[in-house]
């Protein structure tokens, strides 16, 4: 498949602080931005603004003790966090807590308090409207980072950066 220069495709990634430590973005108050630059080493975009903690939305489901979320491309060993509009108090699952995910397919996943541990039993769907994202997790498209002054005709290096206001704190 060819890409032409400036389609809009997002570039997804999760930030790690060690091989075991994704970032909390929230947490922090950290912004992730992206830098490209040529194989020269020539800083061609910098510090544009990306989506720290893109969120999906889940479906709690007791019958399978599973979260629905079709398409959702979380893995197993993601750390994710969920948040709710609604109530999570009948789900067996706690809004803000990390929980570590131990098994998944393309639709559904099942998470634990611990890495490797057992699955938590959902209880009940909770009620309003939930959210869960993958910790460390960013994701930029084209319109957010201005890929179109790019050009096709060499290859590029990227990285993602976190940043507390304009000091750059990790690389």
């Amino acid at each position: 498949m060819k890409r032409l220069v400036g389609d809009t495709a997002p570039i997804n990634g999760i930030y790690y602080l060690d091989a075991n430590t994704p970032l909390d973005w929230t947490t922090l108050s950290y912004t992730p931005k992206i830098v490209i630059e040529t194989e020269s080493g020539t800083v061609t975009l910098a510090a544009t603004t990306i989506t720290a903690h893109p969120t999906q939305v889940p479906t709690l489901d007791s019958t399978n003790n599973w979260v629905s979320c079709n398409d959702h491309r979380i893995k197993v060993g993601n750390q994710v966090v969920f948040g709710t509009a609604g109530n999570f108090t009948s789900s067996g699952l706690a809004v803000s807590t990390r929980y570590h995910v131990v098994e998944a397919d393309p639709n559904w996943f099942r998470v634990s308090l611990s890495s490797g541990g057992p699955a938590i039993t959902i209880t009940g769907a909770g009620s309003g409207a939930h959210t869960v994202y993958v910790v460390g997790s960013w994701q930029a498209t084209n319109a957010q980072a201005s890929f179109s002054s790019l050009t096709a005709a060499q290859p590029y290096r990227a990285w993602v950066a976190a940043y507390s206001g304009a000091t750059l704190i990790e690389t």
